[in-house]
């Protein structure tokens, strides 16, 4: 499998066309090229004008990766705890040419879509590669990312009860 197959594969995928999923999965050899292209989405991200500074260049193409390995751990823990037979190089190579529809990052605004689709993505990437029916795939991808959310909205408000106490000690009311 050549590069422009792997994004032309990525573009089906983010059509939801199983073919594609499918057919990443059964091709080890699109591990390589959904490394580069979740690398490149990362510096999409960086090219962005509402998030551009020089650090980013190292830092968000790092972090897609990183966020890609967490993100396929936790998926697939998910998968398996509702039945799923899948292997976890398989669910991570398919999550990782899917990764081009964070190629998306690079234009403001809608940059922020990206992540939901990919989302929605992984839905037919666990029918797929775990055999799940759809209402445990979505039960596998929702679940970790109502988590998510809760852990942040707890962390945001914290800080703001944190900043909220150290303004009243420095005798600042916010």
């Amino acid at each position: 499998m050549r590069f422009l197959e792997a994004v032309e594969l990525a573009y089906g995928m983010v059509k939801l066309e199983k073919r594609a999923f499918s057919q990443v999965a059964e091709s080890p050899e699109a591990f390589s090229h959904g490394i580069v292209i979740t690398i490149l989405a990362g510096l999409a991200a960086w090219l962005n004008p509402l998030g551009f500074h020089l650090i980013g260049l190292v830092t968000k193409p790092i972090l897609a990766l990183v966020g890609l390995l967490i993100g396929a751990a936790v998926i697939h823990v998910m998968a398996m705890l509702l039945g799923g037979k899948g292997d976890f190089m398989v669910l991570l190579r398919v999550m990782a040419v899917g990764y081009a529809v964070n190629w998306l990052g690079i234009v403001p605004f809608l940059g922020l879509l990206a992540p939901l689709w990919y989302a929605v993505m992984i839905v037919p990437a666990l029918e797929v590669v775990h055999g799940l029916d759809r209402g445990k795939a979505i039960v596998a991808v929702v679940v970790p990312v109502v988590v998510l959310a809760l852990l942040f909205m707890m962390l945001a408000g914290g800080l703001l009860m944190l900043a909220s106490l150290v303004g009243m000690s420095w005798g600042h009311n916010w």
